[in-house]
């Protein structure tokens, strides 16, 4: 098989590891490889180049391939700037996996020795690897790589569930919640992702804002919603009140058996109408109702206890989940759930939106 690519080793155990530039034949075999693992996340697709391109990170894909010249690993990098220090390599930025996919130890092996070089030439602190799957403890010491627990990720097994199932068990307290979004004459709709895109956004910058959180900038989400939707990878949920009005959105991503409740955000007159509940159920039992067999809510700080709390009402099992880094230690995560953000964050929510915006957004790229 022919790639347009460049050799980053040469072959080490069964595996030479190149780095995988473009053309329909690399695209045809990395997309085949990640169809063909069931471990294989939406993450790891190769829409994602263009989506944090968006935000000015430049990938460097790599792809493990063995005599035969077939793909055996792929480890997607992104290269992370940092403000005052040296950049990073980051599999994947912003979210909480994303890193190597493989099909035994040399391929991994193979892949991390190979990002090690990358980021020598990157001139990079470190590389970053994220998982919600801890990897082989053996591959991992072989490799040279580091541990570190913090995040704390979310997920709600459907298969023993329905919906009547899921209102038993949900309780009286969020039942009335949900029945009061729908009194408040709130419902929820699955949209065509791009012609609402400006819909999602409006209620995006606004819930960022109330948090005093930086957003991302819109071409994020118009690439993310028009790459992914394409492919019916994202879908777009919009909680409208009766005048048409949207009060809460949400993006998720659907994988082979998992939906990952990707980004979510409401207004204040969502939030007050239990909007988030009334999506929450809306979402668990679309998903059912599709045979799908896990809903995935993502990883947050532990300090985030009232969004934890939040997230088990749904049935949601929570666990720690690694991270690996080799190179120079990394920094503290940034979490924003800590005490030193917090008088950052209650100035920007009292600044009128498009000034943090104008000036936030164009730092959200340092924190991926």
């Amino acid at each position: 098989m022919h790639y347009q690519n460049r050799t980053i080793l040469p072959v080490q155990g069964n595996y030479g590891v190149r780095e995988v530039l473009g053309g329909d034949a690399d695209i045809k075999a990395w997309q085949d490889f990640l169809a063909a693992k069931p471990e294989a996340g939406i993450y790891h697709d190769l829409a994602w180049r263009d989506i944090f391109a968006s935000l000015g990170y430049r990938s460097r894909m790599l792809a493990a391939i063995d005599a035969t010249g077939q793909i055996g690993g792929v480890l997607p990098l992104y290269r992370v700037p940092s403000l005052g220090r040296r950049p990073r390599l980051v599999a994947v930025p912003f979210r909480d996996r994303g890193g190597a996919l493989f099909n035994g130890p040399d391929a991994f092996g193979a892949l991390v020795a190979s990002a090690g070089k990358v980021a020598a030439d990157e001139r990079a602190a470190n590389v970053v690897l994220k998982t919600i799957e801890p990897y082989p403890a053996a591959a991992v010491e072989a490799a040279g790589l580091a541990r570190s627990d913090y995040w704390v990720h979310s997920e709600t097994d459907l298969r023993q569930l329905d919906a009547d199932t899921l209102l038993r068990r949900l309780g009286d307290k969020t039942r009335n919640m949900i029945r009061q979004a729908e009194q408040a004459g709130l419902h929820v709709n699955e949209v065509e992702p791009h012609p609402n895109l400006d819909r999602w956004l409006h209620v995006y910058r606004k819930s960022q804002h109330l948090l005093g959180l930086p957003a991302f900038p819109g071409r994020f989400f118009e690439r993310m919603l028009r790459l992914l939707g394409a492919g019916e990878k994202a879908k777009l949920f919009l909680v409208n009140d009766r005048d048409g009005n949207t009060v809460a959105a949400s993006i998720v991503f659907l994988e082979k058996t998992r939906v990952i409740y990707g980004y979510s955000a409401s207004t204040p007159l969502g939030r007050e109408a239990r909007a988030n509940d009334l999506m929450l159920f809306r979402l668990l039992t679309w998903s059912m109702e599709r045979g799908l067999q896990r809903f995935d809510m993502g990883s947050d700080s532990p300090l985030q206890e009232g969004l934890l709390f939040f997230k088990r009402k749904w049935l949601a099992k929570q666990t720690v989940i690694p991270t690996y880094h080799m190179g120079d230690s990394p920094a503290a995560p940034v979490d924003s759930s800590t005490g030193r953000f917090a008088g950052v964050r209650k100035i920007v929510a009292r600044l009128p939106e498009p000034v943090s915006r104008l000036g936030l957004t164009p730092l959200i790229r340092y924190f991926g």
